[in-house]
């Protein structure tokens, strides 16, 4: 299943920062790791499943300054990353992951239309000096935003926003209203004032 938390501030990440171990290990009992760099900070939690051994996250490519933290499996992978292979592309691990590091080098955002599964992705693109958020079509993997006064939050769960933040969380009544009439938010709204969905089949940009 796999869970993944991202904080981006204005200022500089506190040398001390840390995220709560449990925040998402029911997510990802298998293994938690930890990015840091110098205004956010990146948390991972994994169920191993596809390259055991070498598909840790956050993954990083170094040259190109490209962080993913993915969710979720792309099922057409191995006919992508043939294709990548066949541009010159090499690939240090046998994941998923990689490949849609790889892709997004090759075609940018537009990579994720040739994507089959299910999948939320947050890209950090230091060069661009952008945060990428991308949902599946159907919107199997959960994938939320939020702002404060703090900074900007992304998460693959909202109480894990809610915990990360230290939020006291208040309901979004028109969001409580559509549940109720229809079993279903609609939009990007959530039961939570603030915290917002990824619409599936969406991709959204922000400035880093």
């Amino acid at each position: 299943m796999c869970g993944f938390v991202g904080v981006f501030k204005k200022t500089n990440i506190d040398g001390n920062f840390s995220f709560n171990e449990e925040l998402l290990t029911h997510r990802g009992p298998d293994e938690k790791s930890t990015l840091v760099d110098k205004n956010y900070a990146l948390a991972f939690w994994r169920l191993s499943i596809v390259d055991v051994s070498k598909g840790q996250q956050p993954m990083e490519d170094k040259k190109f300054g490209i962080k993913i933290l993915f969710n979720g499996e792309i099922y057409n992978y191995k006919n992508i990353k043939k294709n990548l292979i066949s541009k010159g592309y090499v690939f240090e691990t046998n994941s998923d992951t990689e490949v849609a590091i790889k892709a997004y080098l090759e075609w940018g955002l537009n990579a994720f239309e040739k994507f089959e599964g299910m999948f939320s992705i947050c890209i950090i693109d230091s060069k661009k000096n952008e945060i990428s958020l991308i949902r599946d079509r159907m919107g199997v993997k959960p994938l939320y935003y939020s702002y404060r006064s703090s900074g900007f939050i992304v998460a693959s769960e909202q109480k894990a926003i809610i915990k990360a933040f230290n939020i006291s969380p208040k309901i979004n009544k028109n969001a409580l209203n559509d549940y109720l009439l229809y079993q279903s938010i609609l939009g990007k709204e959530t039961l939570f004032k603030g915290i917002y969905k990824v619409p599936k089949g969406t991709i959204m940009t922000f400035d880093l």
